[in-house]
């Protein structure tokens, strides 16, 4: 079946917290007006239909989502408001976070996409701070899967029923009212899964059962074109066969960083070194690659999005990695976007 792609904008809220600790690589970076600025923007520009944030406590911390999210939805009317991976999603009280985005829902005239996704894991990079935040919660780190799945039944749960029982092994509830409806009858719940992250086999299958299982969409970073039709296909298909449902309409995002420059070299230099200060974590060269998959003139990163239509995702999430985060956006809106209209 034949996929309408729409462009977002992904809103770097983590850029104003560098730049509040005096990091001298971030001095053009975007403050939370010149976030707003942005969102207004894409709001107006009618190329856009999306705006992303991400959301991290302590790994790569940024302004908290749902204060990120109400202070755009004040200033736009039209555009999606959606997390491009929630991965504070497990740390919440699902009853709590239910009220708090049927708020949001309600704030932003029903416009929202909840996104949820694992966070860091406790093994890889960022680890030991990630255990160290668990711990801070007083939640033990290996919880984080179980509280993941059952916080989305219970949400969903909460959002669709007057009074709503749940019997997991971390959350009960009986006859719970949750009186705040969202405007939506449900917002969506998606998933963000990586696949780079993902380098066991049975690690990998039950990544994918849990999108299709559980997931409305999905959306993936670090991943070129033939992997995303791959994992897509792969969902779609488990979702239909195993768990029975009508996935025929799953919808997908595929966050595109890009950094535009005359040079490829340069550009590609400047972005992957912004990524590694952006994401708390160094870059193997693989991974930059995957990290920075549109870069150089603007020739090249227009060849570079016409690979990732071909695959058509349901959104493409355009996230400036550069240390002058306006500027890209500029660039991107006057010598890239236009070709696509």
């Amino acid at each position: 079946m034949a996929r309408k792609t729409s462009f977002g904008l992904h809103l770097t809220t983590r850029a104003s917290t560098l730049m509040s600790k005096g990091d001298p690589n971030i001095t053009h970076a975007m403050t939370h007006g010149s976030v707003l600025q942005l969102a207004e923007i894409a709001d107006q520009e009618k190329m856009f239909s999306s705006v992303w944030i991400g959301d991290n406590i302590i790994v790569a911390p940024r302004i908290g989502f749902l204060s990120a999210l109400s202070s755009v939805a004040a200033r736009t009317k039209r555009v999606l408001l959606g997390t491009s991976c929630l991965s504070s999603f497990a740390l919440w009280h699902p009853i709590m976070l239910a009220l708090e985005w049927a708020s949001l829902d309600l704030i932003s005239s029903g416009r929202t996409i909840m996104v949820p996704c694992l966070g860091n894991s406790p093994t890889g990079s960022g680890g030991e701070k990630n255990k160290a935040l668990w711990e801070a919660f007083g939640i033990d780190v290996n919880e984080r899967i179980g509280r993941f799945e059952e916080g989305i039944e219970v949400i969903r749960g909460l959002w669709t029923h007057d009074e709503f029982s749940y019997d997991g092994k971390y959350y009960k509830l009986k006859n719970v009212n949750l009186m705040v409806k969202p405007l939506q009858n449900p917002p969506p719940i998606w998933i963000a899964n990586h696949p780079v992250h993902i380098t066991d086999k049975k690690v990998a299958e039950t990544s994918a059962r849990r999108l299709a299982r559980l997931a409305d969409g999905w959306v993936v970073a670090d991943s070129p074109p033939d992997e995303f039709v791959e994992w897509r296909d792969w969902i779609v298909k488990l979702g239909e066969e195993e768990y029975h449902r009508d996935l025929n309409h799953f919808e997908t995002c595929f966050v595109a960083r890009f950094n535009i420059k005359a040079n490829r070299e340069s550009a590609f230099k400047e972005g992957a070194t912004f990524g590694s200060q952006y994401m708390s974590y160094e870059y193997t060269p693989r991974r930059a690659e995957r990290y920075l998959y549109l870069h150089g003139s603007a020739d090249d990163v227009i060849k570079g999005i016409e690979k990732i239509l071909e695959v058509q995702p349901t959104y493409i999430d355009f996230q400036a990695a550069g240390v002058d985060q306006m500027s890209q956006f500029r660039k991107l809106m006057s010598e890239v976007l236009p070709s696509f209209s």
